[in-house]
């Protein structure tokens, strides 16, 4: 990212920006396991190389595809007991580095091809909350990670963007659009939870651990939470709907003296 960065002041490429929100949807194995579309968050930085139709950058999403809420009975360690809400959320990130090609066009939409190599996370968080928030029960009781996997993924990705600066005539030499873009996403084997399995609740009050295995369908527990895990390759189909931002990158004198 920093060398983006050096590019883009050293031989004055442009800037771009992209923000969107997202829903996937999982494919093949991957959509019987989770069965539901996940929403979230898309992020993106990267450089319009000069003279070209090529922007090299850094993407960052994020979407959640599961949660669940249940109320359980807590012991604390000096035998009081309380309610507590136990919150299970079923999320994956995903980064990757990308090279878009704007195709030629004329007029205020353009089309765009776009590829990218990068890591998917998977993770289920636990969090445990007391129903009653006092000073000797701070918010969460306790946060834990009982399942997290990550695996090398590769994506292919087309999309438009409906140019506003045009339609509104304000930013000369800089483009800001309505990004609309289809993803196809697919990646090695990993290992993820589902909430919409009925949870184990365990009766005791001793944590209970399992170490984590890479291997179809192991146990994860946990004090207050037990559930299946499922494994296979991430197939997912994802759409994003933002904005774009693209502009000349002109720092200060001072800043590039420095440099």
């Amino acid at each position: 990212m920093i060398g983006l960065l050096l590019l883009a002041m050293n031989a004055q490429a442009q800037l771009y920006y992209r923000f969107a929100y997202q829903v996937s949807a999982p494919l093949a194995q991957m959509n019987q396991n989770i069965g539901k579309n996940a929403q979230g968050i898309v992020a993106e930085l990267g450089v319009r190389i000069p003279k070209t139709p090529l922007t090299l950058g850094w993407h960052w999403g994020l979407a959640q595809y599961g949660y669940q809420q249940t109320k359980e009975l807590h012991v604390f360690a000096q035998g009081a007991q309380s309610n507590v809400f136990v919150d299970v959320n079923n999320f994956f990130t995903q980064s990757h580095f990308f090279m878009r090609c704007d195709l030629p066009t004329k007029g205020i939409v353009s089309p765009y091809l776009s590829v990218g190599l990068g890591k998917s996370h998977f993770r289920t968080m636990l969090e445990i909350f007391a129903e009653t928030s006092t000073p000797e029960c701070p918010k969460p009781l306790e946060t834990a990670f009982p399942l997290k996997d990550k695996v090398t993924h590769y994506m292919m990705a087309g999309g438009v963007k409906v140019e506003l600066a045009k339609i509104l005539r304000f930013g000369r030499g800089k483009s800001f659009c309505l990004d609309f873009q289809v993803q196809h996403t697919r990646g090695g084997e990993v290992t993820y939870m589902n909430v919409r399995k009925t949870p184990i609740v365990q009766p005791n009050t001793t944590p209970v651990y399992t170490k984590f295995a890479s291997q179809a369908k192991p146990s994860v527990i946990h004090q207050y939470y037990a559930g299946n895990s499922y494994s296979s390759s991430v197939r997912l189909l994802t759409f994003q709907l933002g904005f774009s931002y693209t502009g000349n990158w002109k720092p200060k004198k001072r800043l590039r003296q420095n440099l």
